[in-house]
């Protein structure tokens, strides 16, 4: 039946991703190695993070990413920084960072160089450190849907107004 071909669709999709993946991971593993034999822990910062996560038919058979609300799957994506100038080797930080913003101000500094006036991230040399917060709370989501504030701990989701429908929907 519909519901067999579906189920397997589902895992072919789910098998790839897995794929896509293994891949991924040892692509990374191979410049870990490179970092390794070429000696570059010590004076090369190295930045690993996606920019979402994946559903792939959890939360109620959800797929993609254009979900809402943005489920931790989606939202809370893996992000990691080896800097040379400090020795938090396989620390974990606490404090909200929003790699999008951050990541410029952050590379800039490291080359001795000023971020610009219009940049509104914040580096994020002393979070990497010691997990100095460098923000109180933390804005996501995507263009024309909901915008999420998280302090960390809640998340307040706000929809925008959909102009001309008029039935269930909640205006902003």
């Amino acid at each position: 039946g519909l519901d067999e071909r579906n189920d397997a669709h589902a895992e072919q999709i789910r098998t790839r991703y897995a794929a896509l993946l293994s891949k991924c991971d040892a692509h990374l593993g191979d410049v870990l190695d490179a970092f390794d034999r070429h000696g570059l822990w010590d004076d090369t910062m190295l930045i690993v993070w996606t920019d979402h996560g994946y559903l792939l038919g959890e939360r109620d058979r959800l797929w993609a990413k254009n979900v809402m609300p943005l489920f931790d799957e989606v939202a809370r994506t893996p992000f990691f920084v080896h800097d040379p100038r400090c020795s938090a080797a396989g620390a974990r930080r606490s404090a909200l960072v929003q790699p999008a913003i951050d990541l410029g101000p952050t590379v800039l500094r490291f080359f001795g160089v000023e971020p610009t006036e219009r940049m509104l991230g914040r580096d994020l040399a002393a979070t990497i450190a010691d997990d100095t917060a460098i923000r109180e709370g933390a804005i996501f989501g995507y263009h024309g849907a909901q915008v999420n504030y998280t302090d960390g701990r809640h998340v307040y989701l706000k929809a925008p107004a959909i102009i001309g429908h008029d039935a269930g929907v909640c205006h902003a």
